[in-house]
Protein backbone atom coordinates (compact mmCIF):
# COMPACT_ATOMS: atom_id res chain seq x y z
CA UNK A 1 0.00 0.00 0.00
CA UNK A 2 1.23 3.02 -1.33
CA UNK A 3 1.21 6.50 0.98
CA UNK A 4 -0.19 8.46 -1.92
CA UNK A 5 -3.27 5.62 -1.68
CA UNK A 6 -6.25 7.04 -0.04
CA UNK A 7 -7.76 4.96 3.34
CA UNK A 8 -10.94 4.10 4.06
CA UNK A 9 -12.38 2.94 7.03
CA UNK A 10 -15.39 1.66 8.01
CA UNK A 11 -17.14 0.90 11.95
CA UNK A 12 -18.14 -2.28 12.68
CA UNK A 13 -21.42 -3.57 10.88
CA UNK A 14 -21.94 0.51 9.99
CA UNK A 15 -22.70 1.79 6.73
CA UNK A 16 -21.44 5.12 7.52
CA UNK A 17 -17.75 5.84 5.53
CA UNK A 18 -15.16 8.08 6.97
CA UNK A 19 -12.28 9.61 5.17
CA UNK A 20 -9.49 9.22 7.38
CA UNK A 21 -7.81 12.00 6.78
CA UNK A 22 -11.31 13.52 7.37
CA UNK A 23 -12.76 12.58 10.14
CA UNK A 24 -14.32 15.02 12.30
CA UNK A 25 -13.45 16.67 15.96
CA UNK A 26 -9.59 15.31 16.12
CA UNK A 27 -9.87 12.60 14.51
CA UNK A 28 -8.44 13.67 11.34
CA UNK A 29 -4.69 13.68 11.37
CA UNK A 30 -4.90 16.71 9.20
CA UNK A 31 -5.73 18.49 12.65
CA UNK A 32 -4.20 19.14 15.42
CA UNK A 33 -5.18 17.08 18.55
CA UNK A 34 -8.37 19.02 20.19
CA UNK A 35 -7.30 20.05 23.99
CA UNK A 36 -10.08 21.82 24.78
CA UNK A 37 -12.46 20.98 27.84
CA UNK A 38 -15.50 20.25 28.70
CA UNK A 39 -16.47 24.17 29.70
CA UNK A 40 -14.60 25.87 26.01
CA UNK A 41 -15.75 22.97 23.96
CA UNK A 42 -19.65 23.91 25.24
CA UNK A 43 -18.90 27.95 25.07
CA UNK A 44 -17.50 27.84 21.65
CA UNK A 45 -13.40 27.90 22.50
CA UNK A 46 -12.96 31.27 22.27
CA UNK A 47 -9.85 32.75 22.79
CA UNK A 48 -10.93 34.90 25.14
CA UNK A 49 -12.18 32.13 27.38
CA UNK A 50 -9.76 32.28 30.71
CA UNK A 51 -9.82 28.85 31.20
CA UNK A 52 -6.82 27.68 32.83
CA UNK A 53 -4.89 24.96 31.88
CA UNK A 54 -7.06 24.81 28.73
CA UNK A 55 -6.34 28.12 27.47
CA UNK A 56 -3.12 25.91 26.10
CA UNK A 57 -4.89 24.65 23.23
CA UNK A 58 -6.75 28.05 22.56
CA UNK A 59 -4.76 30.98 23.42
CA UNK A 60 -1.85 30.77 25.15
CA UNK A 61 -2.20 34.36 26.78
CA UNK A 62 -4.94 33.43 28.84
CA UNK A 63 -2.71 31.64 30.67
CA UNK A 64 -1.91 34.49 32.86
CA UNK A 65 -5.69 34.57 33.88
CA UNK A 66 -4.70 31.68 36.36
CA UNK A 67 -5.19 32.56 39.95
CA UNK A 68 -3.72 29.13 41.25
CA UNK A 69 -2.43 25.70 40.81
CA UNK A 70 -4.60 23.78 38.47
CA UNK A 71 -4.13 19.79 37.16
CA UNK A 72 -6.62 18.40 35.16
CA UNK A 73 -7.85 15.29 33.37
CA UNK A 74 -9.92 15.34 30.06
CA UNK A 75 -12.38 12.53 28.42
CA UNK A 76 -14.10 12.46 25.17
CA UNK A 77 -15.96 10.27 23.72
CA UNK A 78 -16.59 10.46 19.58
CA UNK A 79 -19.35 9.15 17.78
CA UNK A 80 -16.69 6.82 15.66
CA UNK A 81 -15.83 2.83 17.05
CA UNK A 82 -14.10 2.77 20.47
CA UNK A 83 -12.92 6.79 19.45
CA UNK A 84 -11.95 8.33 22.85
CA UNK A 85 -9.41 11.42 23.79
CA UNK A 86 -7.43 11.61 26.80
CA UNK A 87 -5.41 14.99 28.20
CA UNK A 88 -4.07 15.22 30.99
CA UNK A 89 -1.72 18.72 32.03
CA UNK A 90 -0.88 20.73 34.72
CA UNK A 91 -0.43 24.63 34.63
CA UNK A 92 1.57 27.28 37.69
CA UNK A 93 1.41 30.60 37.89
CA UNK A 94 4.49 31.98 39.41
CA UNK A 95 2.72 35.36 40.09
CA UNK A 96 4.05 38.43 38.52
CA UNK A 97 6.82 36.25 36.42
CA UNK A 98 3.44 34.77 34.34
CA UNK A 99 1.73 30.95 33.94
CA UNK A 100 3.76 27.61 32.98
CA UNK A 101 1.54 24.92 31.73
CA UNK A 102 2.27 21.46 29.80
CA UNK A 103 0.29 18.62 28.91
CA UNK A 104 -0.30 15.43 27.10
CA UNK A 105 -3.07 14.46 25.42
CA UNK A 106 -3.95 11.37 23.07
CA UNK A 107 -6.72 10.61 20.03
CA UNK A 108 -6.92 6.88 20.14
CA UNK A 109 -9.38 5.05 17.33
CA UNK A 110 -9.41 1.18 17.75
CA UNK A 111 -10.42 -2.03 15.84
CA UNK A 112 -11.59 0.25 12.43
CA UNK A 113 -11.47 -2.23 9.36
CA UNK A 114 -9.56 -0.76 6.86
CA UNK A 115 -10.48 -0.96 2.73
CA UNK A 116 -8.62 0.13 -0.23
CA UNK A 117 -10.52 2.13 -2.84
CA UNK A 118 -11.13 -0.68 -4.56
CA UNK A 119 -13.16 -2.01 -2.00
CA UNK A 120 -10.15 -4.95 -0.89
CA UNK A 121 -10.32 -5.65 2.94
CA UNK A 122 -7.15 -4.62 4.74
CA UNK A 123 -7.65 -5.75 7.94
CA UNK A 124 -8.22 -3.82 11.31
CA UNK A 125 -5.80 -1.64 12.89
CA UNK A 126 -5.52 1.16 15.60
CA UNK A 127 -5.02 4.86 15.24
CA UNK A 128 -3.82 6.95 17.46
CA UNK A 129 -2.59 10.93 17.44
CA UNK A 130 -0.43 12.17 20.08
CA UNK A 131 0.03 15.73 21.43
CA UNK A 132 2.78 17.42 23.73
CA UNK A 133 1.98 21.38 24.19
CA UNK A 134 3.66 23.40 26.50
CA UNK A 135 3.09 27.20 26.95
CA UNK A 136 3.81 30.49 29.09
CA UNK A 137 1.67 33.23 29.79
CA UNK A 138 2.59 36.49 31.57
CA UNK A 139 0.90 40.09 31.82
CA UNK A 140 2.77 42.51 30.12
CA UNK A 141 0.91 45.34 32.37
CA UNK A 142 -3.01 45.57 34.14
CA UNK A 143 -4.91 45.00 30.52
CA UNK A 144 -2.51 42.74 28.28
CA UNK A 145 -1.51 39.37 28.68
CA UNK A 146 1.16 37.85 25.68
CA UNK A 147 1.47 34.13 25.53
CA UNK A 148 3.19 31.70 23.56
CA UNK A 149 3.14 27.40 23.37
CA UNK A 150 4.91 24.84 21.81
CA UNK A 151 3.50 21.55 20.40
CA UNK A 152 4.63 18.06 19.28
CA UNK A 153 2.67 16.13 17.86
CA UNK A 154 3.29 12.11 17.02
CA UNK A 155 0.96 10.33 14.74
CA UNK A 156 0.37 6.68 13.68
CA UNK A 157 -2.16 6.24 10.80
CA UNK A 158 -1.24 2.53 9.41
CA UNK A 159 1.04 -0.54 10.23
CA UNK A 160 4.37 1.16 9.63
CA UNK A 161 3.39 4.26 8.40
CA UNK A 162 4.24 6.84 11.49
CA UNK A 163 5.39 10.65 11.38
CA UNK A 164 5.54 13.72 13.15
CA UNK A 165 4.78 17.61 13.18
CA UNK A 166 5.89 20.71 14.67
CA UNK A 167 3.93 23.91 15.32
CA UNK A 168 4.13 26.81 17.49
CA UNK A 169 1.22 29.30 18.82
CA UNK A 170 1.09 33.01 19.89
CA UNK A 171 -1.64 34.88 21.52
CA UNK A 172 -2.62 38.42 22.54
CA UNK A 173 -5.36 39.38 25.92
CA UNK A 174 -6.96 42.52 26.52
CA UNK A 175 -8.80 43.32 29.14
CA UNK A 176 -9.55 47.54 28.09
CA UNK A 177 -10.89 48.33 31.33
CA UNK A 178 -8.56 46.13 33.84
CA UNK A 179 -6.92 49.51 35.10
CA UNK A 180 -10.25 50.67 36.25
CA UNK A 181 -12.22 48.51 38.94
CA UNK A 182 -14.76 50.94 39.76
CA UNK A 183 -15.79 50.69 35.63
CA UNK A 184 -14.99 46.89 35.31
CA UNK A 185 -18.16 47.14 38.22
CA UNK A 186 -20.29 49.07 36.62
CA UNK A 187 -19.90 47.44 33.03
CA UNK A 188 -18.92 43.99 33.75
CA UNK A 189 -15.06 42.43 33.05
CA UNK A 190 -14.49 42.47 29.23
CA UNK A 191 -11.85 41.01 27.43
CA UNK A 192 -10.59 40.49 23.90
CA UNK A 193 -7.96 37.84 22.15
CA UNK A 194 -6.37 37.20 19.06
CA UNK A 195 -4.76 34.06 18.21
CA UNK A 196 -2.47 32.73 15.70
CA UNK A 197 -1.70 29.04 15.73
CA UNK A 198 0.30 26.80 13.48
CA UNK A 199 3.45 28.93 12.97
CA UNK A 200 6.07 27.18 11.77
CA UNK A 201 4.28 24.00 10.90
CA UNK A 202 6.07 21.26 9.48
CA UNK A 203 5.53 19.38 6.37
CA UNK A 204 4.53 15.30 6.56
CA UNK A 205 3.76 12.94 3.63
CA UNK A 206 0.01 11.77 4.06
CA UNK A 207 -1.42 9.28 2.03
CA UNK A 208 -2.89 12.18 -0.95
CA UNK A 209 0.52 13.70 -0.69
CA UNK A 210 2.59 16.53 1.10
CA UNK A 211 0.44 18.14 3.96
CA UNK A 212 1.61 21.02 6.27
CA UNK A 213 -0.89 22.22 8.70
CA UNK A 214 -2.77 25.96 7.68
CA UNK A 215 -2.01 28.89 9.40
CA UNK A 216 -5.00 29.60 11.85
CA UNK A 217 -6.06 33.38 13.25
CA UNK A 218 -8.98 33.27 15.17
CA UNK A 219 -10.58 36.15 17.71
CA UNK A 220 -13.13 36.51 20.26
CA UNK A 221 -14.50 37.91 23.18
CA UNK A 222 -15.59 37.62 26.71
CA UNK A 223 -17.89 39.31 29.04
CA UNK A 224 -18.14 38.48 32.48
CA UNK A 225 -20.72 40.34 35.60
CA UNK A 226 -21.63 39.18 39.33
CA UNK A 227 -25.20 39.20 39.91
CA UNK A 228 -25.11 38.66 43.57
CA UNK A 229 -23.18 36.02 44.48
CA UNK A 230 -23.64 34.59 41.09
CA UNK A 231 -22.04 35.46 37.74
CA UNK A 232 -22.94 35.45 34.00
CA UNK A 233 -21.25 35.30 31.27
CA UNK A 234 -20.93 35.69 27.29
CA UNK A 235 -18.54 34.22 24.30
CA UNK A 236 -18.03 35.10 20.89
CA UNK A 237 -15.53 33.81 18.49
CA UNK A 238 -14.47 34.13 15.36
CA UNK A 239 -11.96 32.04 13.09
CA UNK A 240 -10.99 34.28 9.95
CA UNK A 241 -10.63 30.39 7.61
CA UNK A 242 -13.08 29.56 8.61
CA UNK A 243 -16.17 32.71 9.21
CA UNK A 244 -19.35 30.06 8.86
CA UNK A 245 -17.62 28.43 12.18
CA UNK A 246 -18.56 31.45 14.43
CA UNK A 247 -19.55 30.11 18.22
CA UNK A 248 -21.31 32.18 20.82
CA UNK A 249 -21.76 30.68 24.39
CA UNK A 250 -23.59 31.53 27.52
CA UNK A 251 -22.67 30.50 31.21
CA UNK A 252 -24.44 31.14 34.55
CA UNK A 253 -22.54 30.45 37.33
CA UNK A 254 -25.02 30.04 41.05
CA UNK A 255 -23.22 31.03 43.34
CA UNK A 256 -19.84 29.88 42.27
CA UNK A 257 -20.47 26.38 42.24
CA UNK A 258 -23.04 24.73 40.06
CA UNK A 259 -22.81 26.53 36.09
CA UNK A 260 -24.81 25.70 33.43
CA UNK A 261 -23.53 26.20 30.16
CA UNK A 262 -24.76 26.26 26.20
CA UNK A 263 -23.67 27.23 23.14
CA UNK A 264 -23.68 26.89 19.22
CA UNK A 265 -20.88 26.58 16.84
CA UNK A 266 -21.98 27.08 13.26
CA UNK A 267 -25.29 25.45 13.38
CA UNK A 268 -24.12 22.49 15.83
CA UNK A 269 -25.65 23.40 19.31
CA UNK A 270 -23.84 22.23 22.62
CA UNK A 271 -25.00 22.23 26.19
CA UNK A 272 -23.45 21.09 29.47
CA UNK A 273 -23.16 21.55 33.31
CA UNK A 274 -19.91 21.86 35.66
CA UNK A 275 -19.73 21.58 39.53
CA UNK A 276 -17.07 23.12 41.28
CA UNK A 277 -15.39 22.77 44.83
CA UNK A 278 -12.49 23.99 46.60
CA UNK A 279 -10.54 21.31 45.73
CA UNK A 280 -11.82 19.98 42.32
CA UNK A 281 -13.83 20.78 39.36
CA UNK A 282 -16.35 18.61 37.16
CA UNK A 283 -17.47 19.61 34.07
CA UNK A 284 -19.85 17.69 31.53
CA UNK A 285 -21.04 18.44 27.85
CA UNK A 286 -22.79 17.32 24.97
CA UNK A 287 -22.03 18.38 21.78
CA UNK A 288 -23.97 17.62 18.41
CA UNK A 289 -21.77 17.13 15.16
CA UNK A 290 -21.74 16.11 11.36
CA UNK A 291 -21.44 12.42 12.41
CA UNK A 292 -23.00 12.21 15.77
CA UNK A 293 -22.48 13.67 19.16
CA UNK A 294 -19.79 14.05 21.21
CA UNK A 295 -19.54 13.90 24.72
CA UNK A 296 -16.93 15.62 27.11
CA UNK A 297 -15.77 14.57 31.08
CA UNK A 298 -13.22 17.00 32.72
CA UNK A 299 -12.40 16.31 36.09
CA UNK A 300 -9.66 19.55 37.35
CA UNK A 301 -7.76 19.64 40.62
CA UNK A 302 -7.81 23.29 42.13
CA UNK A 303 -6.59 23.21 45.17
CA UNK A 304 -6.38 27.22 45.22
CA UNK A 305 -9.91 28.04 44.30
CA UNK A 306 -11.25 28.31 48.08
CA UNK A 307 -15.21 28.02 47.30
CA UNK A 308 -16.00 27.73 51.07
CA UNK A 309 -14.26 30.76 51.28
CA UNK A 310 -15.45 32.49 49.08
CA UNK A 311 -19.34 31.61 50.42
CA UNK A 312 -17.58 32.73 54.22
CA UNK A 313 -16.22 36.05 52.85
CA UNK A 314 -19.99 36.84 51.52
CA UNK A 315 -21.30 35.78 54.67
CA UNK A 316 -19.07 37.92 56.54
CA UNK A 317 -19.26 41.43 54.25
CA UNK A 318 -23.13 41.06 55.08
CA UNK A 319 -22.62 41.02 58.61
CA UNK A 320 -20.27 43.74 57.93
CA UNK A 321 -22.62 45.85 56.05
CA UNK A 322 -25.40 45.40 59.02
CA UNK A 323 -22.94 46.56 61.30
CA UNK A 324 -21.71 49.58 59.17
CA UNK A 325 -25.47 50.66 58.72
CA UNK A 326 -25.55 50.76 62.55
CA UNK A 327 -22.94 52.26 63.39
CA UNK A 328 -23.46 55.14 60.53
CA UNK A 329 -27.45 55.83 61.65
CA UNK A 330 -25.98 56.23 65.39
CA UNK A 331 -23.81 58.73 64.18
CA UNK A 332 -20.39 56.79 64.75
CA UNK A 333 -18.75 57.38 61.49
CA UNK A 334 -15.12 56.25 62.47
CA UNK A 335 -16.59 52.80 63.08
CA UNK A 336 -19.08 52.99 60.23
CA UNK A 337 -16.07 53.81 57.82
CA UNK A 338 -13.90 50.89 58.89
CA UNK A 339 -16.33 48.30 58.63
CA UNK A 340 -16.87 49.61 55.18
CA UNK A 341 -13.30 49.78 54.09
CA UNK A 342 -13.13 45.99 55.56
CA UNK A 343 -16.11 45.24 52.67
CA UNK A 344 -14.26 47.28 49.80
CA UNK A 345 -10.71 45.41 50.96
CA UNK A 346 -12.53 42.12 49.96
CA UNK A 347 -15.24 43.32 47.83
CA UNK A 348 -13.29 46.27 46.10
CA UNK A 349 -16.59 46.51 43.85
CA UNK A 350 -19.71 46.54 46.04
CA UNK A 351 -21.60 49.50 45.70
CA UNK A 352 -23.46 49.49 48.44
CA UNK A 353 -20.15 49.52 50.96
CA UNK A 354 -18.68 52.44 48.44
CA UNK A 355 -21.60 54.53 48.46
CA UNK A 356 -21.91 54.00 52.82
CA UNK A 357 -18.02 54.27 52.85
CA UNK A 358 -18.02 57.90 50.94
CA UNK A 359 -20.90 59.19 53.25
CA UNK A 360 -19.40 57.80 56.51
CA UNK A 361 -15.69 59.23 55.67
CA UNK A 362 -17.72 62.58 54.65
CA UNK A 363 -19.25 63.05 57.82
CA UNK A 364 -16.44 61.84 59.78
CA UNK A 365 -14.19 64.45 58.32
CA UNK A 366 -16.94 66.88 59.09
CA UNK A 367 -16.71 65.97 62.82
CA UNK A 368 -13.00 66.25 62.74
CA UNK A 369 -13.37 69.13 61.06
CA UNK A 370 -15.20 71.09 63.75
CA UNK A 371 -13.35 69.19 66.88
CA UNK A 372 -10.21 70.81 64.92
CA UNK A 373 -11.80 74.49 64.82
CA UNK A 374 -12.98 73.89 69.15
CA UNK A 375 -8.98 73.40 69.30
CA UNK A 376 -8.14 76.51 67.18
CA UNK A 377 -6.04 74.41 64.82
CA UNK A 378 -6.91 76.15 62.07
CA UNK A 379 -4.10 73.76 59.49
CA UNK A 380 -5.92 70.63 60.17
CA UNK A 381 -9.42 71.63 60.31
CA UNK A 382 -9.00 72.81 56.66
CA UNK A 383 -7.26 69.54 56.11
CA UNK A 384 -10.39 68.13 57.39
CA UNK A 385 -13.01 70.41 55.48
CA UNK A 386 -10.76 69.30 52.36
CA UNK A 387 -10.90 66.08 52.76
CA UNK A 388 -14.73 65.99 53.06
CA UNK A 389 -15.03 68.00 49.67
CA UNK A 390 -12.32 65.45 47.81
CA UNK A 391 -15.25 62.62 49.05
CA UNK A 392 -17.70 65.10 47.79
CA UNK A 393 -17.03 67.92 45.65
CA UNK A 394 -19.82 69.50 45.43
CA UNK A 395 -21.04 69.63 48.85
CA UNK A 396 -22.24 72.88 49.98
CA UNK A 397 -22.27 72.49 53.84
CA UNK A 398 -18.18 71.49 53.28
CA UNK A 399 -17.37 74.23 51.39
CA UNK A 400 -18.96 76.67 53.77
CA UNK A 401 -17.23 75.51 56.66
CA UNK A 402 -14.31 75.68 54.90
CA UNK A 403 -14.98 79.27 54.50
CA UNK A 404 -15.70 79.71 58.27
CA UNK A 405 -12.30 78.26 58.85
CA UNK A 406 -10.56 81.32 57.43
CA UNK A 407 -13.18 83.37 59.32
CA UNK A 408 -12.29 81.85 62.46
CA UNK A 409 -8.59 81.95 62.19
CA UNK A 410 -8.84 85.67 61.11
CA UNK A 411 -10.50 86.46 63.99
CA UNK A 412 -8.50 84.95 66.40
CA UNK A 413 -5.73 86.61 64.83
CA UNK A 414 -7.63 89.98 65.10
CA UNK A 415 -8.29 89.19 68.56
CA UNK A 416 -4.21 88.03 69.67
CA UNK A 417 -3.45 91.37 67.89
CA UNK A 418 -5.48 93.33 69.93
CA UNK A 419 -4.40 91.53 72.80
CA UNK A 420 -0.71 92.37 72.59
CA UNK A 421 -2.12 95.79 71.89
CA UNK A 422 -4.10 96.16 75.04
CA UNK A 423 -0.64 94.37 76.99
CA UNK A 424 1.58 97.03 75.76
CA UNK A 425 -1.14 100.21 76.91
CA UNK A 426 -0.88 98.03 80.31
CA UNK A 427 3.07 98.17 80.37
CA UNK A 428 2.45 101.48 79.40
CA UNK A 429 0.33 102.38 81.59
CA UNK A 430 2.21 100.93 84.64
CA UNK A 431 5.13 103.24 83.97
CA UNK A 432 2.83 105.97 84.04
CA UNK A 433 1.70 104.72 87.20
CA UNK A 434 5.52 104.28 88.67
CA UNK A 435 6.29 107.70 87.67
CA UNK A 436 3.20 109.03 89.51
CA UNK A 437 1.14 110.31 86.40
CA UNK A 438 -1.91 108.74 87.39
CA UNK A 439 -3.70 110.76 85.62
CA UNK A 440 -2.49 109.28 82.25
CA UNK A 441 -2.56 105.78 83.61
CA UNK A 442 -6.35 105.90 84.49
CA UNK A 443 -6.80 107.60 80.48
CA UNK A 444 -5.34 104.90 79.22
CA UNK A 445 -7.21 102.06 81.66
CA UNK A 446 -10.65 104.07 80.04
CA UNK A 447 -9.38 103.67 76.25
CA UNK A 448 -9.03 99.96 77.29
CA UNK A 449 -12.33 100.29 78.97
CA UNK A 450 -13.84 101.33 76.18
CA UNK A 451 -12.94 98.96 73.61
CA UNK A 452 -13.18 95.88 76.21
CA UNK A 453 -15.70 96.56 78.83
CA UNK A 454 -15.29 93.02 80.35
CA UNK A 455 -10.84 93.27 80.86
CA UNK A 456 -10.76 92.14 84.63
CA UNK A 457 -7.22 93.13 85.09
CA UNK A 458 -7.93 96.62 83.73
CA UNK A 459 -10.88 96.96 85.93
CA UNK A 460 -9.14 96.45 89.28
CA UNK A 461 -6.28 98.84 87.82
CA UNK A 462 -8.22 101.19 87.59
CA UNK A 463 -9.84 100.91 90.77
CA UNK A 464 -6.27 100.66 92.67
CA UNK A 465 -4.89 103.82 90.60
CA UNK A 466 -8.16 106.04 91.46
CA UNK A 467 -7.30 105.00 95.26
CA UNK A 468 -3.28 106.32 94.47
CA UNK A 469 -4.55 109.19 92.92
CA UNK A 470 -7.00 109.92 95.71
CA UNK A 471 -4.23 109.64 98.04
CA UNK A 472 -1.96 112.44 96.43
CA UNK A 473 -4.47 115.05 97.43
CA UNK A 474 -4.45 116.26 93.68
CA UNK A 475 -7.75 117.58 92.33
CA UNK A 476 -8.78 114.20 90.17
CA UNK A 477 -8.80 114.43 86.22
CA UNK A 478 -11.87 113.63 84.58
CA UNK A 479 -13.01 110.43 84.91
CA UNK A 480 -14.02 108.65 81.23
CA UNK A 481 -17.28 107.30 80.44
CA UNK A 482 -17.96 103.85 81.08
CA UNK A 483 -20.14 101.44 79.27
CA UNK A 484 -23.69 100.46 80.60
CA UNK A 485 -22.45 96.89 79.77
CA UNK A 486 -21.89 94.76 83.13
CA UNK A 487 -18.95 92.75 83.38
CA UNK A 488 -21.40 89.68 83.76
CA UNK A 489 -23.04 90.32 80.12
CA UNK A 490 -18.99 90.43 79.30
CA UNK A 491 -18.84 87.35 80.53
CA UNK A 492 -21.62 85.57 79.39
CA UNK A 493 -20.94 87.20 75.59
CA UNK A 494 -17.20 85.45 75.85
CA UNK A 495 -18.82 81.90 76.60
CA UNK A 496 -21.37 82.45 74.22
CA UNK A 497 -18.26 82.70 71.92
CA UNK A 498 -17.08 80.04 72.79
CA UNK A 499 -19.52 77.57 72.80
CA UNK A 500 -20.13 78.89 69.02
CA UNK A 501 -16.38 77.97 68.57
CA UNK A 502 -16.73 74.87 69.87
CA UNK A 503 -19.77 73.72 67.51
CA UNK A 504 -22.20 74.16 69.56
CA UNK A 505 -24.08 76.61 67.98
CA UNK A 506 -27.83 76.21 69.25
CA UNK A 507 -26.53 76.80 72.93
CA UNK A 508 -24.75 80.03 71.51
CA UNK A 509 -27.41 81.20 69.71
CA UNK A 510 -29.56 80.92 72.91
CA UNK A 511 -27.38 82.93 75.59
CA UNK A 512 -26.87 85.70 72.67
CA UNK A 513 -30.51 85.97 72.03
CA UNK A 514 -30.88 86.66 75.76
CA UNK A 515 -27.94 89.22 76.05
CA UNK A 516 -28.84 90.99 72.80
CA UNK A 517 -33.09 91.18 74.74
CA UNK A 518 -30.86 92.61 77.80
CA UNK A 519 -28.86 95.01 76.25
CA UNK A 520 -29.80 95.99 72.52
CA UNK A 521 -26.92 98.47 72.20
CA UNK A 522 -24.20 95.29 72.51
CA UNK A 523 -22.64 95.57 68.87
CA UNK A 524 -20.19 92.67 69.63
CA UNK A 525 -23.52 90.79 70.72
CA UNK A 526 -25.46 91.61 67.65
CA UNK A 527 -22.76 90.36 65.58
CA UNK A 528 -22.07 87.87 67.31
CA UNK A 529 -25.73 86.12 66.86
CA UNK A 530 -25.60 86.97 63.38
CA UNK A 531 -23.30 84.65 62.90
CA UNK A 532 -24.98 81.74 65.14
CA UNK A 533 -27.73 82.16 63.51
CA UNK A 534 -25.77 81.93 59.94
CA UNK A 535 -24.44 78.78 61.17
CA UNK A 536 -27.41 77.36 63.02
CA UNK A 537 -29.27 77.88 59.79
CA UNK A 538 -26.43 75.76 57.90
CA UNK A 539 -26.75 73.04 59.93
CA UNK A 540 -30.43 72.82 59.23
CA UNK A 541 -29.97 73.16 55.44
CA UNK A 542 -27.21 70.31 55.73
CA UNK A 543 -30.05 67.85 57.49
CA UNK A 544 -32.83 68.48 54.63
CA UNK A 545 -34.94 71.00 56.83
CA UNK A 546 -34.90 73.65 54.50
CA UNK A 547 -37.70 75.31 55.84
CA UNK A 548 -36.14 75.60 59.29
CA UNK A 549 -33.08 76.78 57.86
CA UNK A 550 -34.74 79.82 56.29
CA UNK A 551 -36.78 80.89 59.12
CA UNK A 552 -33.20 80.96 61.35
CA UNK A 553 -31.50 82.90 58.13
CA UNK A 554 -34.85 85.65 58.15
CA UNK A 555 -34.27 86.14 61.59
CA UNK A 556 -30.71 86.85 61.21
CA UNK A 557 -31.50 88.84 58.46
CA UNK A 558 -33.78 91.26 60.58
CA UNK A 559 -30.79 92.45 62.80
CA UNK A 560 -28.10 92.91 59.99
CA UNK A 561 -30.45 93.90 56.82
CA UNK A 562 -26.97 94.74 54.48
CA UNK A 563 -25.59 91.43 54.83
CA UNK A 564 -25.23 90.11 51.34
CA UNK A 565 -24.70 86.37 52.74
CA UNK A 566 -27.36 86.13 54.03
CA UNK A 567 -29.86 86.82 51.41
CA UNK A 568 -27.88 84.72 48.72
CA UNK A 569 -28.66 81.69 51.56
CA UNK A 570 -32.28 82.71 52.14
CA UNK A 571 -32.88 82.59 48.16
CA UNK A 572 -31.13 79.01 47.34
CA UNK A 573 -33.58 77.40 50.44
CA UNK A 574 -36.89 79.56 48.84
CA UNK A 575 -35.66 78.04 45.32
CA UNK A 576 -35.50 74.83 46.47
CA UNK A 577 -38.88 74.96 48.93
CA UNK A 578 -40.36 75.58 45.49
CA UNK A 579 -38.65 73.22 43.31
CA UNK A 580 -39.99 70.56 45.97
CA UNK A 581 -43.81 71.58 46.20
Amino acid sequence: MGRDMPLYFTPRGKTLTLICCLTTAGLAHAERVDFSDARSATLGNSPALDSGFYALGTNPAALSELPHFQFTFNHRIYPAPHAALEVVGAAVPFGDYGTLAGGFGTVRVGEVEQYSPSGRYLGKYVYHDDLIACGYGIKANRWLALGAAANYERHLTAPEVRYQTFSADAGFYVRPLGANSSLEYATGTVALALTVQNLLASRREIFTGEYRQPVKVGAGALWVRDVGRHRLGLTFSIPFRQPSSVAIGCEFAVAAVLSARAGVTGTQPAGGVGVNTDLFSFDYSYLTREFGPSHYFSVSVNPGRDIQGRGERHRRIEEWLKEGRSYFEAGDYGLATARFASVLNWDPHNAVARQYWIRSTYHQHMADGAEFIGKKDWERARGAFRDALAVAPRDFLATEYLARVDELEREEKKREAEERRVAELLAEADDYRRRGAYGRAINIYGAILAEHPGHAETRSLLRQTRMLLAATAKPPEPEPATPEISPEAVEKYEEASDLLTRGAVGEAARMLADLVNQFPGYAAARAKLVEAYTYRGLDFYSKGSLAAALKVWEKALALDPGNEKLKRYINKAEIEIDQIR
